[in-house]
């Protein structure tokens, strides 16, 4: 289908088009199909479809948007569903809501169904308990790291395994209580790398089902086997899904989103726009749409339909096992995922740095274009780092002796040490170090040499690019930014 119009996909072949609160909907050869309106109270967190204006020949297409109407709800961390005269039987209705309750159970609760005469629905009011406790790092993963395997194993007491926990921004051992069975143990295991309603339901049921379900025995037979024996493509393919999901759903994550959100919008609207902001003036998303954009970015890079998609991608990486002896051992952190770039590193010393060159071809084409629009990055300190960059190293210690790493394999390569992993893993923590040893003069040392590590807030995102500037003779006059560095892949 062409888009001319600017359709976006709504679900199979449904597609639509946003005014205001009002989405209409078009079949795939882009015949309109109806109109519905939908808003979402922040404060009550009530979401409310209403106003359904459909032909009388694309009612079938009703279930379909009631389907797409329900799981956005629940994405977007609703309470409460109200919908108004959706032109749907009740047979139908209840359909749709059997599915629903099928994959999340008693967190779908009762729902309250009111028909008119001709049963349509006059109002639909459906309940979501979405969940609390939510863990952006799987507990799973820090038990492989526990300082006290002999004690909860046996029985399988996960609820008492614990770990050794020292907080980076303040530069300290946590010890909540100071008990003894802290200063020998650590923290447990359960109440740490949490926050209260981090993900919606449809995130985190998706989460516990697939990829931690099935992950834990499989990195299980890696630390036993020591080896990446007979691991066939299937096994590797969920592996990779496991890393980018680790990768993406951190809290890290979200305040790099954040940042970014924060960063551009301020500087859009000081190169674009009319209206002056103060000096002092911030960009604000609310904690509803932060979390929204999140689990799509999660859902966008863990999809394989997309041509190019990531985990296509880094199927054809080089896999590898590191293996620590005593006295070393690999440690892990809030932010897990570890990525580096030794090529790009030795290919800028011998001056071939492939990053700038294409930050200076981009500016080249918009000099040349001489587009009125500009061209803004938002990008980190090393985008040589992005998963799809030549020659990126992925490192994910999945126990203290063993580290999984993948890499776009370049002439030359070798993988870091276990004490530069370890290195890479302290500078890019959040704020969580974790381990099972209670020795920290490694990772204080580190932290006095680099400083800056501690506290990443406002320095996640660094905006880069250029723009045309105002209107002078005439003219438009080109106005850059930060040049070097704006190119992210």
């Amino acid at each position: 289908m062409k888009n001319k119009r600017n359709l976006k996909e709504f679900f199979l072949d449904l597609f639509y088009e946003k005014k205001g609160d009002t989405f209409i909907l078009y079949d795939k050869n882009k015949n309109k199909l109806g109109t519905f309106n939908q808003s979402f109270d922040e404060k009550s967190k009530n979401m409310i479809y209403s106003d359904y204006d459909f032909k009388e020949n694309s009612i079938s297409c009703l279930q379909d948007v009631l389907f797409v109407q329900i799981q956005t709800a629940i994405i977007v961390h609703a309470n409460k569903i109200k919908i108004i005269k959706i032109p749907l039987n009740s047979e139908n209705i209840k359909s749709i809501i059997s599915i629903f309750k099928n994959i999340y159970g008693e967190r779908i609760s009762d729902y309250e169904l009111n028909k008119n005469k001709e049963d349509t629905c006059s109002e639909l009011i459906i309940h979501i308990i979405q969940p609390k406790r939510t863990h952006y790092i799987q507990q799973a993963y820090l038990r492989n790291f526990s300082s006290n395997k002999e004690i909860w194993k046996p029985t399988n007491s996960k609820d008492k395994a614990r770990i050794f926990v020292f907080d980076k921004l303040n530069n300290k051992i946590v010890n909540i209580g100071n008990t003894n069975t802290e200063n020998i143990y650590g923290q447990k295991i359960m109440n740490l790398a949490k926050e209260d309603f981090f993900y919606s339901l449809y995130l985190e049921e998706l989460m516990s089902k697939t990829l931690e379900r099935h992950i834990p025995p499989i990195f299980n037979r890696i630390i036993i086997q020591k080896s990446l024996r007979r691991f066939h493509e299937s096994v590797k393919q969920i592996v990779i899904e496991y890393i980018i999901l680790t990768w993406c759903r951190p809290l890290e994550v979200r305040e790099h989103i954040k940042e970014s959100f924060e960063k551009g919008g301020k500087i859009s609207i000081d190169l674009f726009s009319d209206f002056k902001l103060p000096d002092n003036a911030k960009m604000v998303l609310s904690e509803n749409y932060l979390r929204f954009i999140h689990e799509r970015q999660i859902m966008d890079f863990l999809d394989t339909s997309k041509e190019g998609n990531l985990v296509d991608h880094l199927l054809n990486f080089h896999w590898g096992i590191l293996k620590a002896r005593r006295p070393y051992y690999f440690i892990t952190c809030d932010n897990p995922v570890i990525f580096y770039n030794s090529y790009y590193y030795s290919q800028k010393r011998k001056g071939n740095d492939f990053i700038k060159k294409r930050t200076e071809e981009a500016l080249a084409k918009i000099k040349k274009d001489k587009r009125v629009a500009a061209y803004i990055m938002l990008t980190s300190e090393h985008p040589e780092r992005a998963p799809k960059v030549s020659g990126v190293e992925i490192y994910l210690p999945i126990s203290p002796e063993i580290c999984l790493y993948l890499v776009d394999r370049q002439n030359g390569f070798k993988p870091l040490d276990k004490r530069k992993i370890n290195k890479e893993i302290i500078l890019q923590a959040n704020q969580f170090l974790f381990t099972h040893k209670g020795n920290f003069n490694f990772i204080r040392k580190i932290i006095v040499k680099n400083p800056d590590c501690r506290d990443k807030k406002d320095k996640r995102v660094v905006i880069k690019g250029a723009s045309l500037s105002e209107k002078k003779t005439g003219n438009f006059k080109l106005k850059a930014f930060g040049i070097d560095n704006f190119l992210k892949e």
